[in-house]
């Protein structure tokens, strides 16, 4: 693999054509090589960035031209078919001609650019932006804009910059199969685990969904995912819960009641007597209790270093008790319903944010950093 990676690399860097070399070997010369064919999809890199770029599976092109920093496709209307290109990051584009159209979609934090030439011959040069695509947060359909040489770009998909969601967002589920859908603005590779550490696990391709089987001890199960970018970076990473029910359980267990019968119902004097005798017993020992040693201290903890999203530690289970007890909110109350780990996640970050917004901290980032700490600290003392 990285003896094929360096191969890459030095034809970048030397920015030889495929149809420069189809037309060396065939000893066409100067003629023009036959198109090329992609049946099967194919990985291209370039080098500035470190990004790898995909041909979609039945593309056509006269010529490509793969350098370090961009991509150059020629396609005429001879050739027929189209040319499909798909990245992580959004691509800038410009051509020396007319008469064909380059749609630009984006869908999933992956932007989708397909060529389609209507008459003559036009070279398309696809150079990545440094940036995610961008969609619309209210997801579907799209704006469009013309841009230089008849390009058509329109505009699609929709999701927060990282996120996970357990069939569909459901909150119970009857079987451990459960189908994980999933969004990484800028993602390459994605690491998913039912441990908050990611033990033993391992990354993989990125994916918009994939199927995944819970453990098949029934309640409540929590699934994470973090992303790298193409460089190796953690670009980022969510939490989805949700119930295990298996199939067949009870809504709600049942309550035997025992047969009230005239032997077991006492009248209503005697009840009274008896339980104001027991309250007066509680009284007793409350006071004992009080008389024989002080009232306990509340527990008291100083942070001593700043949190953020992915971060882990035992002072990361120390804010999120913190936040769920200042119960500022949805959040906070979502955090308590999780439950405490020893992970700072997406539910830590919004229930940190919401208590940074009620008390006035800007920015209130979700990001526990020395002013918020300060804060914090001196709230426990």
């Amino acid at each position: 693999m990285e003896t094929t990676e360096h191969n890459q690399v030095v034809w970048r860097s030397l920015g030889i054509t495929l149809l420069a070399i189809a037309a060396l070997l065939t000893g066409a010369g100067t003629a023009q090589a036959a198109a090329l064919s992609y049946p099967n999809s194919a990985r291209i890199y370039l080098s500035t960035p470190n990004i790898a770029l995909t041909i979609a599976a039945g593309s056509v092109a006269d010529g490509l031209t793969v350098n370090a920093t961009s991509v150059a496709v020629t396609l005429s209307s001879t050739t027929g078919g189209t040319f499909t290109l798909t990245s992580p990051q959004a691509l800038t584009s410009s051509t020396n001609g007319g008469g064909g159209t380059l749609s630009q979609t984006c869908s999933s934090g992956i932007e989708t650019d397909t060529i389609t030439q209507v008459s003559g011959s036009e070279t398309y040069t696809l150079t990545p932006s440094g940036s995610a695509c961008t969609q619309p947060t209210s997801g579907g359909g799209g704006d469009t804009s013309s841009g230089g040489g008849g390009i058509s770009v329109g505009v699609g998909g929709g999701g927060s910059a990282y996120d996970l969601s357990i069939n569909g967002g459901a909150t119970t589920t009857p079987t451990t199969s459960v189908t994980l859908s999933l969004y990484g603005s800028a993602a390459y590779t994605m690491e998913v685990s039912q441990t908050s550490t990611f033990a033993g696990t391992a990354w993989i391709p990125y994916a918009t969904t994939m199927p995944w089987t819970l453990s098949s001890i029934p309640g409540v199960q929590t699934v994470y995912v973090q992303f790298k970018a193409v460089g190796g970076t953690i670009a980022g990473n969510a939490e989805e819960s949700i119930n295990y029910v298996p199939a067949g359980t009870p809504a709600s267990a049942s309550t035997t009641i025992p047969a009230i019968t005239p032997s077991t119902v006492s009248s209503t004097a005697s009840l009274a007597a008896e339980l104001a005798g027991l309250q007066a017993e509680l009284a007793t020992l409350e006071n004992q209790a009080g008389e024989s040693q002080p009232a306990a201290a509340p527990a008291q903890f100083t942070f001593t270093r700043n949190l953020s999203l992915g971060m882990t530690g035992s002072d990361v289970k120390e804010l999120q008790l913190f936040l769920i007890l200042e119960d500022s909110g949805p959040a906070a109350r979502k955090l308590a319903a999780h439950g405490t780990t020893l992970y700072f996640g997406s539910l830590t970050r919004s229930a940190l944010i919401e208590f940074q917004q009620l008390v006035g901290i800007k920015p209130a980032s979700g990001y526990f950093g020395p002013i918020t700490r300060a804060y914090v600290n001196k709230l426990m003392q």
